[in-house]
């Protein structure tokens, strides 16, 4: 309460000083709204669900709501090839935060993600003005850099990023320690396809077997690689593929001939051979050259296209 609003109450006649008082009580929102942080950090996730050991996608955002422009730590300058390399240098750094609860029960960040920081590493700033927003995406599980956490037990987990700038020694940044609410998201069981039945043929079972697994990949359900992988061990699951090159469901008709062009020879060949045209040619490559490569190297091939 302002002296000028006291002084108010004391001069003015006391069956007036009720309604003075009353006015004071009203403008409090107003001065709570004014105290308000002037920058806002949102949480989210791309997915609800994960699978246990499937790579997370999140992200955060972090908007200037105040009326004048404000320095904060820039998430877009690291020339590596990593996609949360900002955030992953912050959470070293000690600027950001990253926490994960189970249910109600925290989760430990990895080892080597706990240690202090060595010292500290210059970084470039940016500048948001009013209504400006500076985002960044993070994996809480990683599959070719180390995890944050590990999330290997189903159940309902929330993350809270918190940006932390108060030991900051740039004076132009804004300072203090600004937190997202909680971001929801499920990990759940790997799901795996069923045994084959008693009696049921090995290219039957694999036309099944491989449209689950296409379906999977299609749907972005699970980790790429291990859905690449089981249908690729799968018995007669290059001549089911070539039968879905024709299939009514576009989706899985592309996926099957972007793997069979993957698995046909290795990526950077010289003078790399020319790739089958229809369904025809697929089926007599796989019986005059491709049924004599063993599983090892089909997924040699195919890797050889992601390195």
């Amino acid at each position: 309460m302002t002296r000028a609003l006291l002084a108010t109450i004391v001069t003015v006649p006391r069956k007036r000083r009720v309604f003075v008082l009353m006015l004071v009580i009203a403008a409090a929102p107003l001065a709570v709204l004014a105290e308000q942080p002037p920058v806002i950090i949102s949480g989210r996730t791309e997915k609800p669900e994960y699978e246990v050991g499937q790579r997370t996608s999140h992200g955060l955002a972090i908007t200037n709501r105040s009326s004048k422009p404000v320095t904060l730590p820039s998430f877009q300058f690291l020339n590596i090839k990593q996609a949360d390399r900002e955030i992953a240098f912050y959470v070293q750094q000690h600027v950001l935060e990253i926490h994960v609860t189970r249910g109600k029960d925290p989760v430990a960040v990895n080892k080597g993600w706990q240690a202090p920081a060595k010292e500290a590493r210059p970084f470039p700033t940016v500048e948001l003005l009013p209504g400006q927003s500076i985002s960044a995406g993070f994996s809480l599980t990683r599959g070719w850099y180390p995890s944050f956490f590990s999330l290997t037990e189903p159940g309902e987990y929330n993350v809270t990023v918190t940006l932390d700038t108060t030991k900051l020694a740039d004076e132009k940044i804004l300072k203090g320690r600004f937190s997202s609410a909680p971001v929801a998201f499920r990990i759940v069981p790997v799901v795996t396809f069923r045994e084959k039945h008693t009696g049921e043929s090995p290219a039957d079972y694999a036309k099944v077997k491989v449209a689950f697994y296409l379906d999977r990949i299609t749907q972005h359900k699970g980790e790429y690689f291990p859905n690449v992988g089981n249908l690729l061990r799968t018995p007669e699951a290059i001549p089911a593929l070539i039968e879905i090159l024709d299939s009514k469901d576009a989706a899985q008709a592309r996926q099957a001939g972007v793997l069979l062009g993957h698995i046909h020879h290795r990526c950077g060949t010289s003078h790399p051979p020319v790739l089958p045209e229809s369904k025809e040619a697929w089926r007599k490559w796989w019986e005059t050259e491709g049924a004599k490569l063993p599983v090892s190297t089909l997924w040699s091939n195919f890797d050889s296209y992601h390195q």
